[in-house]
This record gives structure tokens, sequence and C-alpha cells, in this order.
């Protein structure tokens, strides 16, 4: 987007009157937007305290900017990234070997901290297997996705043998969607026991920020 850029100085009158202000054209430039503020490269100034024309940051917006002005041709390769865009997606994830007994209290098993830069949705999903090693007992254990530290009872992922040696391994998954405002998140992947001998293995559990959703 070519931007004209004048430049003021006084005229003095004739008869002694007072000076009256001329401006007159210095050079053309193209701004290259760099998300809140403009890179006046052409000039030689580009100071984020060094302001030509009355530029500030954040004083150029799509408003000011025609449709389809901007292009990839217009963008330097990664020099914007999601940290420049204010509600861009964000994801975390932790997983690996594993191989956790669980008890009847509540375990969590896995956990990821996730910062939302402004209101939005995080989109959560884990998986893992189920483990039953003791062939002569009744074997149930169940967990669930949530931001405490307690098995939640609305968001169930579970299982159970009907019959004493029934299985060994079984996988399991679960996703679960929460509404968050801008911070710091923490999501945890809580499992306990009900009955049996259970253990829970290879768990994975990966968390993604939507915003404005």
């Amino acid at each position: 987007m070519p931007l004209d850029l004048l430049e003021d100085y006084d005229v003095p009158a004739p008869n002694g009157r007072a000076c009256r202000p001329v401006s007159r054209f210095v050079q053309s430039v193209r701004l290259r937007p760099v998300l809140g503020n403009v890179s006046l490269a052409a000039t030689g100034r580009d100071s984020a305290t060094d302001y030509i024309g009355g530029i500030r940051p954040a004083s150029i917006t799509n408003v000011h900017i025609a449709n389809n002005a901007v292009t990839s041709a217009n963008i330097v390769d990664a020099s914007i990234t999601s940290v420049d865009i204010l509600d861009a997606p964000r994801a975390r994830f932790a997983g690996g070997s594993q191989r956790l007994p669980l008890t009847s209290a509540a375990t969590v098993v896995r956990s990821i901290n996730i910062t939302a830069p402004t209101a939005g949705t995080l989109i959560v999903n884990a998986s893992g297997y189920f483990a039953f090693p003791d062939r002569s007992t009744l074997d149930l254990a169940r967990c669930s996705l949530t931001t405490g530290t307690a098995v939640d009872f609305s968001h169930l992922t579970a299982f159970g043998e009907n019959t004493a040696d029934a299985m060994s391994y079984v996988p399991f998954g679960a996703t679960r969607g929460f509404s968050v405002l801008a911070g710091t998140h923490t999501i945890n992947l809580v499992c306990e026991e009900v009955y049996g001998d259970t253990a829970v293995g290879d768990s994975e559990l990966t968390a993604i920020f939507v915003g404005g959703v």
C-alpha cells in the first residue's frame, strides 16, 4: 500500500505578514504491515520511536487497507508467527511410554498448561490403554478430562469386566471442549480404579486453543 509522505515548512509572506505553512511531497513508500506497527524501511527510519507523517502503532487497521492489497508476496517468510497474532491457534501436548498402577484415589495421569491469548475454546483429546494384570479379579477403571484433580463423572471414559480374566488390555479415548478466558489453563487426565487390579499405559494428552469460538 503506497503512502505519500509530506514535509511541512514555513514560507515567509510578503509585506511582513505571518509565515504560512506549506507541505511538499517528499517520497512515496510502501508499507509493510507488522501487526500493530509499520515498518518504513524504504525511508531508512525503522525505529519503534521514530515515526514519520504521524504514523503510530495500531493507527493503520483493516479499515485503511483495501481487500487483497496485502498478500503473502508482501510478507517476508517466517516474519509473522502465532506469537504475533492475538487469537491465533495454540497447541500443547504430553505423552509417551508409561505404565501407572491405579488406586481408589484419583490420580493425575497426564497434565498440560496452555495459554489462551484471548477468550475462546480449548479442544482437548486423550488416549491410552487400561491394563488388567490380575487374571483372578474383576476390574473396572475410569478416567476424565478436567481442569481439576478429581474424576469428573459428567465426562467419563471407563471400562470394566463382567467376568474375571476377560481382558488384559483395553484402549481408551476421550475428548472434551472447554470455554476459556484469556490466561493460562491446566488440563488434566485424571484416572482411578473402581475395583480390581488396574493400570493406565502410554497415555497421551493434547490441547488446541481456538480464539473466538
